[in-house]
């Protein structure tokens, strides 16, 4: 005698889950949900920083087929740099000095060549005097050393000193240093006999500034990431970029591509909250100096 067939998962995609996951979604409605996250309203107490916190639903919703960002706006302007890779080490005739950029906006390439110059020149016992410019053709930067009729002899390591970005494969894994936005390459740098520094490449103060990439669930079993990337990092759920457009705000719409994610084989039996946090290229959180920003969430589920 043949067993009675079993329905079919409505979104099954794996071959043979209709055997191993008869159909929950039989004689039952979809229903749309449309949540807002506002960071404002999160446990500031718990959650002193805007871009990570956890957001508790006012009800739990259950069998969840997919969740899309619909609207919502997030600033545009975050720090360019910030703790944690704002740091390097200079050695000025064989003395080892930590210069330390102060964390912030940075929207111009002299706007960070003046704070290289002011911490380079505020160095305690330091002996030259340090002009930071930036060449106008190449946009690279050019450090100058001073002393008198001369000059000491003066060097950055980004290859042997404390504060070094880490490759795995030749590929940069992380930042913790600013020599990518300064123009470096992961190597020592010594002053010319005329006491001068040129970065090989061009000032990139927007390196980290042109996109951020938003994580729900990233660090528990309801991982709600849809987008792979490159060399092992992290997947994401979404990746927002900013254009010359974004002055204030990016702000979402149904008109703005987002990624979707779909549950599947099976719905997400129960959701009631949402680890979330925006973070840049590198893992590091993103500062938006006290800014707040609002997601809405478009959550598809059975009733």
């Amino acid at each position: 005698m043949n067993a009675p067939p079993v329905p079919p998962f409505e979104n099954q995609r794996a071959s043979g889950q209709d055997i191993l996951l008869p159909s929950i979604s039989a004689g039952r409605k979809k229903r749309i949900d449309l949540i807002e996250i506002n960071s404002r309203d999160r446990n500031q107490l718990s959650y002193p920083t805007s871009s990570q916190f956890r957001w508790r639903l006012m009800r739990p919703i259950k069998d969840i087929l997919s969740i899309q960002v619909v609207g919502g706006s997030i600033p545009s302007t975050f720090f360019s740099i910030d703790t944690g890779y704002n740091e390097f080490t200079f050695i000025e005739d064989g003395i080892t000095f930590t210069v330390t950029l102060t964390p912030g906006v940075y929207s111009s390439a002299s706007d960070l060549a003046t704070e290289l110059q002011t911490r380079l020149n505020g160095l305690s016992s330091i002996q030259n005097t340090y002009a930071v410019t930036v060449v106008s053709l190449t946009s690279q930067l050019k450090i100058t050393g001073t002393k008198g009729g001369g000059v000491v002899s003066f060097s950055i390591l980004f290859k042997t000193g404390i504060y070094l970005d880490s490759f795995e494969n030749g590929v940069l894994q992380q930042i913790k240093s600013p020599r990518r936005l300064l123009g470096f390459q992961a190597l020592d740098y010594i002053s010319s006999s005329g006491g001068i520094i040129l970065s090989p490449n061009c000032i990139d103060q927007g390196f980290l500034t042109n996109r951020l990439y938003l994580y729900l669930n990233q660090e528990n079993s309801q991982d709600l990431g849809t987008v792979d990337r490159g060399a092992g990092k992290k997947k994401a759920f979404s990746i927002v970029y900013f254009d010359s457009g974004d002055t204030v705000n990016k702000t979402f719409s149904k008109d703005t591509f987002e990624p979707t994610f779909i549950s599947s084989p099976a719905p997400i039996s129960r959701l009631t909250t949402l680890d979330l946090s925006l973070r840049n290229e590198f893992d590091y959180l993103v500062n938006f100096n006290g800014r707040d920003f609002t997601l809405l969430l478009e959550i598809v589920h059975l009733e």
